[in-house]
C-alpha cells in the first residue's frame, strides 16, 4: 500500500485527527499502571488500582522490559510474550492457518485468549472482532516500555474478562528526542524475510508543562510454505504405530468410486492388473479413466498450506499531554493500524452433483463435446452403470474433486483500527492527605474486510455442469443461460478452461466491523491512618457500548461458497455500566516477625444489557515476615461476560452424525419409549421406529440467551529478597482457577445423550431436539451453552540474580554485570468436563483430543525460560534457553506413539552502542535448528505438528539498527 494512501485513510479518520488536533492536551497516564522509578525504587504495578511495588503486590506480576522485546529477534510481541511459561500460544505470527484471521492474542495459563484481559496504561484497547479481542501487533512496539503480565484473575478491578490474568502495556508518555530503529530477520532457509522499521519523535513544550510524541511503524513478512519443510511437505497419516503418506480422495481430475460389484463389472479400465488397493477410477490428462489407487493416488495437501503468513502492516502512533494547572493534566491518544494479512489452503474439493440427489447428471455424455473423446468413450462402454434406462442422460454418484486450476484458496484480510482516547487527571488535598482521579472517553473502531479466492459458487457450478447441445452450432453449451455460464468438464487434470475457472469461481467478500465507546472516572487517596500506615481506597465507575456489524456478499449471504452455509447478514450490541471499589488496610507493621501486614479488598457491580447484573470481588493479603521475606495471597471470584459474537453469531447449519435413541434396534427402555412418544414419535410406531440415516441436521451459532461465565481463582505466594544476596529475587506463587458455568458448544450426539438422561421435555437439552410429523430427528440445536467447566492448577516460579562484575571479567571499562533470570511454570492440573456430570477429561502433560491447544491438543506440565545477559561497556549479550516437557497420550485416546520427549530451544542475541546515539543489534533464534515432533494431520493439523507450540520456521537470524537524537 502506497504511503499516499496511509495518509489518506489517516486523514478520513476523525478518531486520530481529533488528537492530532488535541496535541496540547495529549498524554498516557492511566490510574493503575506502573511507573519506573529509580534504581532501587519500588514500581507500581498492574492489577491494582491502588499504588504498589513490584514484589509487594497481592497479585503475582511478571515484567517483560523492553530490552527483552527487542533482543527477542521476534516479529511481534505477541511471539515474546508467549514465550513466557505463564502463556500459551494459540497461533500467531508463525501460524500460517490455524490463526485464519491473523489476528495474534495473549493467552493465559490455555483457558483461552476471551479470558486474558490486555490493557494499554490500564486502559482497554481497540478490539478487532466480535469476540471482543486485541490483537497485539496493533500495540506500538515503539513505544512500549515494558509490559505487566498478572497471572491472577482480576475482575474485580478491570471487569469482564480478566479471568485467568491481566496483559498491560506500558508506553513511554515521556518521550523526548528522535528515535529510528530497523531490523531485518531471515530464516537459515533464506525465506520469512522480516522487515521492520519505526520513527518516534517527541518532545516538551510549554517550559516542559507537555509532552508530545508521534511514531511511525512499517512491517512486512513474507510467507513461508508448508512445502519449504521436510516436516510439513507430505500430509502424514498413522498406520500402526508409525507414520505414512496420506492424503485425500478429493483429486485433480476427479475420482470415481465404485462398488466392488461395479468394479468387477467394469469396462475399459484393466482393474484387476493395477498392483494395488484400487478403489475407483481417475481421470489422467486426456480424461481418460485410469485404476485409482490408495494411498497412492490420494492428493498431498499438505505442501499448500502456509507455516507463515504473508503481512503487512502500518502503523501511526500520537500520545502526550499538557498540565492545564499544577494540579490537573490533561491528555489523549491515537492510535491507527492498518494491516494486511492472507493465508492460504490446498485447492477448493468438493463432491460434484448438479442438484439432483447429490449426484451429477450428464445430458448426452456418450456424445457432449464438452467432455474429453477419451472420458465420452469410457462412459459409452459403461452405459450399463451410467444409464441404464437408455435416455441418455448418464447419471455418476459419487464423484469426488478437486480442480487445482483454480489454485491454492487463499484468503485476504485488511484491518483498520482507530482509536482515541481524551482524558483529564490530576490531584487534589483534603487536610493533609493526597487525592488522586482520572477521568477520560475514548472511541475505538475497526473494520476488517475479506477476500475469499478459489473458493466455489455451488449455483454457478451446478450451472456448468448442467451442459447440452447447442443445436445450431453443435457446441456445448450451459441448459441454462445466465450469468454468463461457461460449460465445465472436471473430468482430467487441467481440463477446467480458464473461463470455466473464472466463472464458478468469483471472488467473495465480507466487512466486519466492531465499535466500543467507553467512558471511565476514579479517584483514590487515603481515608484516614492507622498505626501501621494509612488505609487507601480507590473508587470508580465505567461506561461500554459494544457493537458490531456483519456485512457479506450475495453469495455469502446465501451460502454458495463451497462447503459454506447462509451467512447473512448480522449486527448486534452490549452496553455495560460499572462501578467499583478498592481497598487497603494496613494491620501491623514494624514489629517482629511483622515488618508489615495488611488486607486488601475490591468489588465490582456491573449491569449489562445482555446478561444482567453481575459482582465480582477480590479479598487479599500479605505479611510481611521480614523486609526480605514475604507471603501473599488472594481469592478472587471473577466473571466473564459472553461476547457479541458469543451473542449474536449467525446461526449456521450442518449436518452431523446422531444416533436415535428411540430406534428400536437400540432396545430403548418403557421410560424412553414413553418419552419418545411424548417428543413427537406416533405412538403407533414406538415399537417399530427406526432412523432413517446417521445424519441429522444441526443449527449451531451464537446464543443470545447465554449468561456470564464464573470463576474462582486462589493464589499463595512467598517472595524473598535475603539480605546475604542483595541482588537477588525470588518468587513462587500457587494459583488454582476454577471455571464455571463456561460457554462451550455440545454436539449434537451429546445434545442427545444428555436429553435421553434427563427424559424430560423441560430439560435445557430436551428443548434443543425438534422432530418431524413422523418422527425423524428434524433439527438439534447445537449453538453456545454454559455448560462447560475448566480447572488449572500449578505453580509459577522465578529467580532473578544481578552480578556486579569488575576488573577482568568486565571485558570493556572497569565495571560490568551478568543478569541471570529463570522462570517456570509446573501445572499439577489441567481438566475440562465438556457437559455437567461428565467425565472429566484430564491433560496436564498430555496430548490427545479432548485437551485444549492450536490444533494439537497439547498441554505442557512444564514450561521454563532461562536467560543470561553479560554487559560490558558498549557490549551486551544474551543467551537464552525454553523447556517444553515431555506430552503423554491422554488415557483412552489413540495414537501411533504414545510419548513424545522433551524439547528445548536455544538463542543468542548481542547488541553493540558504537556511540551514545547509535547501536546495532542481533542474533539468532533455535540456534540448534530444532525440528518439531511429527504428530501427523489427524493431532497436528495439516502441517503435521503442532505449529503454534513448537518452532517449525528452524534456525533464524536477526540484526538491526538503532539510531537515536
Amino acid at each position: 500500500m502506497a504511503i499516499l494512501d496511509l495518509i489518506a485513510d489517516y486523514r478520513r479518520s476523525r478518531i486520530v485527527l481529533g488528537v492530532g488536533a488535541s496535541l496540547i492536551a495529549l498524554t498516557a497516564a492511566a490510574p493503575s499502571f506502573a511507573q519506573e522509578g529509580a534504581n532501587d525504587e519500588p514500581i507500581v504495578v498492574t492489577g491494582t488500582r491502588l499504588q504498589r511495588a513490584d514484589l509487594t503486590a497481592t497479585s503475582p506480576v511478571s515484567v517483560v522490559s523492553e530490552d527483552q522485546i527487542r533482543l527477542s529477534g521476534n516479529g511481534t510481541i505477541e511471539q515474546t510474550l508467549n514465550e513466557l511459561p505463564q502463556l500459551k500460544a494459540q497461533g500467531g505470527a508463525t501460524a500460517g492457518n490455524t490463526n485464519a484471521a491473523g489476528i495474534y492474542t495473549a493467552d493465559m495459563r490455555g483457558l483461552g485468549a476471551s479470558r486474558t484481559l490486555v490493557l494499554v496504561n490500564g486502559r482497554r484497547f481497540v478490539p478487532v472482532n466480535p469476540d471482543l479481542l486485541v490483537d497485539l501487533s496493533t500495540i506500538p512496539e515503539a513505544l512500549v516500555k515494558r509490559v505487566e503480565v498478572v497471572t491472577g484473575g482480576a475482575s474485580a478491578v478491570y471487569g469482564s474478562d480478566a479471568v485467568a490474568g491481566v496483559v498491560n502495556f506500558i508506553l513511554d508518555d515521556k518521550f523526548e528526542g528522535i528515535e529510528a530503529d530497523y531490523s531485518f530477520a531471515v530464516t537459515e532457509r533464506g525465506d520469512g524475510q522480516r522487515h521492520k522499521a519505526s520513527v518516534t519523535l517527541g518532545g516538551n513544550f510549554a517550559d516542559n508543562r507537555g509532552n508530545v510524541a508521534a511514531s511511525l511503524a512499517y512491517h512486512r513478512q513474507s510467507a513461508i510454505s508448508a512445502g519449504d519443510r521436510e516436516f510439513s511437505r507430505t500430509a502424514l497419516v498413522e498406520s500402526g504405530d508409525e507414520l505414512v503418506p496420506g492424503g485425500a480422495t478429493q483429486i485433480p481430475g476427479s475420482y470415481l468410486g465404485l462398488s466392488s460389484a461395479q468394479r468387477e463389472r467394469l469396462v475399459g479400465v484393466d482393474l484387476a492388473g493395477a498392483n494395488c488397493s484400487v478403489t475407483g477410477v481417475r481421470f489422467d490428462s486426456t480424461g481418460a479413466a485410469q485404476p485409482f489407487c490408495n494411498p497412492e493416488d490420494l492428493y498431498n495437501f499438505g505442501s499448500d498450506n502456509l507455516l507463515m503468513r504473508p503481512q503487512e502492516r502500518y502503523q501511526l502512533t500520537v500520545i502526550g499531554h499538557y498540565d492545564l494547572t499544577d494540579s490537573i493534566t490533561a491528555y489523549a491518544e491515537g492510535y491507527f493500524v492498518d494491516n494486511l494479512n492472507s493465508y492460504q489452503i490446498a485447492p477448493v474439493a468438493f463432491r460434484a452433483q448438479n442438484g439432483r440427489s447429490g449426484q451429477l447428471e450428464i445430458p448426452g455424455a456418450a456424445t457432449n463435446p464438452a467432455l474429453s473423446v477419451a472420458t465420452r468413450e469410457f462412459l459409452s462402454a459403461n452405459a450399463w452403470l451410467f444409464d441404464p434406462d437408455g435416455d441418455g442422460t448418464y447419471t455418476l454418484t459419487n464423484v469426488l474433486t478437486r480442480p487445482i486450476e483454480l489454485g491454492p484458496r487463499s484468503y485476504d484480510f485488511r484491518r483498520k483500527s482507530y482509536q482515541g482516547t481524551l482524558g483529564l487527571k490530576g490531584k487534589f488535598a483534603v487536610g493533609q492527605r493526597d487525592w488522586a482521579w482520572d477521568a477520560y472517553y475514548s472511541h475505538q473502531s475497526v473494520s476488517q474486510f475479506r477476500a475469499a479466492y478459489g473458493t466455489v459458487s455451488k449455483d454457478r457450478l451446478a450451472l456448468g455442469l448442467d451442459v447440452v447441445i447447442d443445436p445450431d452450432t453443435g457446441d456445448a453449451v450451459c441448459r441454462t443461460q445466465t450469468m454468463g455460464c461457461v460449460p465445465v468438464n472436471i473430468f482430467g487434470v487441467g481440463s477446467v478452461s480458464p473461463e470455466a475457472a473464472a466463472f464458478i469461481s468469483p471472488a467473495a467478500t465480507d466487512t466486519t466491523e466492531v465499535t466500543r465507546d467507553l467512558a471511565a472516572a476514579t479517584i483514590s487517596g487515603s481515608l484516614f491512618d492507622l498505626p501501621a500506615g494509612p488505609v487507601a481506597v480507590a473508587f470508580g465507575i465505567e461506561y461500554r457500548k459494544e457493537s458490531f456489524t456483519f456485512k457479506p456478499d450475495a453469495q455469502v449471504a446465501a451460502g454458495q461458497l463451497s462447503a459454506n452455509v447462509p451467512n447473512p447478514p448480522n449486527s448486534g450490541d452490549v452496553d455495560v455500566f460499572e462501578q467499583y471499589g478498592e481497598i487497603r488496610i494496613p494491620l501491623l507493621a514494624d514489629r517482629p516477625f511483622f515488618h508489615d501486614l495488611s488486607l486488601e479488598g475490591a468489588v465490582r457491580f456491573s449491569h449489562y444489557s445482555s446478561i444482567g447484573s453481575t459482582f465480582a470481588y477480590k479479598l487479599g493479603g500479605q505479611w510481611g515476615i521480614t523486609p526480605w521475606l514475604r507471603l501473599r495471597g488472594a481469592y478472587q471470584q471473577s466473571v466473564r461476560a459472553p461476547s457479541l459474537s458469543d451473542l449474536f453469531a449467525n446461526a449456521s447449519s450442518g449436518s452431523s452424525s446422531g444416533t436415535d435413541p428411540c430406534d428400536y434396534r437400540r432396545a430403548p427402555s418403557a421410560a424412553a419409549k414413553a418419552f419418545c412418544v411424548a417428543q413427537g414419535i406416533p405412538a403407533a410406531d414406538i415399537d417399530t421406529f427406526v432412523q432413517v440415516g446417521t445424519n441429522v441436521n444441526v443449527m449451531g451459532g451464537g446464543n443470545p440467551n447465554l449468561q456470564e461465565e464464573n470463576s474462582d481463582t486462589y493464589t499463595v505466594g512467598i517472595v524473598l529478597t535475603p539480605p546475604f544476596a542483595r541482588r537477588l529475587n525470588i518468587t513462587a506463587d500457587f494459583y488454582d482457577i476454577a471455571v464455571d458455568n463456561a460457554i462451550s458448544n455440545v454436539s449434537a450426539q451429546a445434545t442427545i445423550d444428555q436429553c435421553f438422561q434427563a427424559l424430560d421435555l423441560n430439560d435445557p437439552f430436551c428443548q434443543r431436539v425438534s422432530r418431524f410429523p413422523n418422527g425423524d430427528i428434524a433439527t438439534i440445536q447445537t449453538t453456545l451453552m454454559n455448560v462447560a467447566s475448566r480447572k488449572v492448577r500449578g505453580i509459577d516460579f522465578q529467580i532473578d540474580y544481578h552480578l556486579p562484575l569488575q576488573g577482568g571479567l568486565s571485558l570493556f571499562g572497569d565495571t560490568g554485570s551478568l543478569v541471570f533470570r529463570f522462570a517456570g511454570n509446573r501445572q499439577f492440573d489441567d481438566t475440562t468436563v465438556p457437559l455437567p456430570g461428565s467425565e472429566p477429561i484430564a491433560c496436564s502433560g498430555r496430548f490427545g483430543p479432548g485437551c485444549t491447544g492450536a490444533g494439537s491438543w497439547i498441554s505442557q506440565a512444564f514450561k521454563a525460560q532461562v536467560a543470561a545477559t553479560y554487559s560490558s561497556g558498549p557490549l551486551s549479550v544474551t543467551a537464552r534457553g525454553r523447556y517444553l516437557s515431555p506430552i503423554t497420550l491422554r488415557e483412552g485416546q489413540t495414537a501411533y506413539r504414545d510419548h513424545f520427549p522433551a524439547e528445548s530451544y536455544f538463542d543468542l542475541a548481542l547488541r553493540v552502542e558504537l556511540t551514545n546515539s547509535l547501536s546495532l543489534y542481533g542474533g539468532v533464534n533455535n540456534l540448534f535448528d530444532n525440528a518439531p515432533p511429527l504428530l501427523g494431520t489427524r493431532l497436528g493439523g495439516p502441517v503435521n505438528t503442532a505449529e503454534a507450540t513448537y518452532d517449525v520456521l528452524g534456525r533464524r537470524y536477526f540484526a538491526g539498527i538503532n539510531v537515536k537524537f
